[in-house]
């Protein structure tokens, strides 16, 4: 796993990821690319919340490439707030060293081009992406699945009436 490697130029990334060829659609499972995502956040509103870690792992011809993995914090502008840190006990301290969210966005970027996002409730993860991406001039790109809506899905497929009203990563 690669912790704080000094990402590319913000250019260079940005081109990267805008020229990043995604697979087409219908692509069979097994031959597309995908990042899965998951981001620790101050909370869940991207007007106001921050980013404060991110981890993407790379899956291709249907393996995780494990070795491929990035990981990263972030230093977010505001002091975490207590509630924040029982979450997922990422400490304002912890953050001290730990790149701004224009530097920290690159490594993710590098991560998810050319791949299809998959991160658990996808609509949280891509409103605090967009909200990183927007002052490099960039947005997300292609699909995002959501692997909270497809444990819903399979839930429901095994005849199961009683599908929780969310679903954790847990569950």
């Amino acid at each position: 796993m690669r912790l704080f490697r000094r990402p590319t130029s913000r250019a260079a990334a940005a081109v990267a990821y805008g020229r990043a060829r995604l697979p087409p659609g219908r692509t069979p499972w097994r031959e597309a690319p995908f990042c899965v995502v998951d981001l620790e956040l101050s909370g869940l509103d991207a007007r106001v919340d921050e980013m404060l870690s991110y981890g993407a792992v790379p899956v291709e011809s249907g393996r995780v490439l494990a070795g491929a993995a990035v990981y990263g914090l972030v230093r977010p502008r505001r002091p975490v707030t207590e509630p924040s840190v029982i979450v997922h006990g990422i400490r304002t301290i912890d953050l001290a060293e730990a790149p701004p969210i224009e530097e920290a966005i690159l490594l993710l970027l590098e991560a998810m081009a050319g791949k299809v996002l998959v991160a658990h409730v996808a609509g949280v993860e891509r409103s605090f992406l967009n909200a990183a991406l927007r002052p490099i001039g960039l947005r997300l790109r292609g699909p995002v699945i959501d692997t909270e809506t497809l444990g819903r899905l399979w839930w429901r497929g095994r005849g199961a009436s009683d599908v929780p009203r969310f679903l954790s990563l847990g569950t």
